[in-house]
């Protein structure tokens, strides 16, 4: 599905348009696979910046801002290494807008993440002047694509 969208920036006499695509894709056994690879990563990730996160303000009185990197760098986790880099990132920006969310008294504190909740990740995707994301929902298998480009 197509979508044309014609904004007219502030500072410009120029028109902008922006084409949108929305697909949904079945995925094969291996990507289905590497797939459920990085939803292992993305939870264990989080759980683990959460439980350092809390081990440090209950001992110290101080929040972490701990990355992806740091815990890639760890002995105890090289297959983090193999997990996509991306998804890893979006999931660190999850982490911190959930604390944002709870300080700013929107939602209730981060919590540890199940293994039998619904699941989800996100991975961005730049090529040919266009932006895609990437998310995997297991409840239906589909991998779904909302891609913008400028034209």
């Amino acid at each position: 599905m197509a979508v044309k969208k014609k904004n007219k920036p502030k500072s410009s006499n120029t028109d902008v348009y922006y084409i949108c695509y929305k697909d949904e894709i079945v995925p094969t056994a291996d990507q289905r696979s590497f797939i459920r690879f990085n939803f292992g990563a993305k939870r264990w990730l989080k759980n683990r910046m959460l439980e350092d996160d809390l081990f440090m303000y209950n001992e110290m009185g101080i929040h972490l801002h701990n990355t992806p990197a740091d815990y890639k760098d760890q002995e105890e986790c090289p297959w983090l290494k193999q997990a996509d880099s991306l998804a890893l990132a979006n999931a660190q920006l999850e982490y911190e807008q959930s604390w944002a969310n709870f300080y700013e008294g929107r939602a209730e504190m981060p919590r540890f993440h199940s293994k039998h909740e619904a699941q989800s990740y996100t991975t961005n995707v730049v090529s040919n002047g266009g932006h895609s994301n990437l998310t995997y929902d297991e409840s239906t298998g589909l991998l779904k694509g909302v891609s913008k480009k400028t034209g």
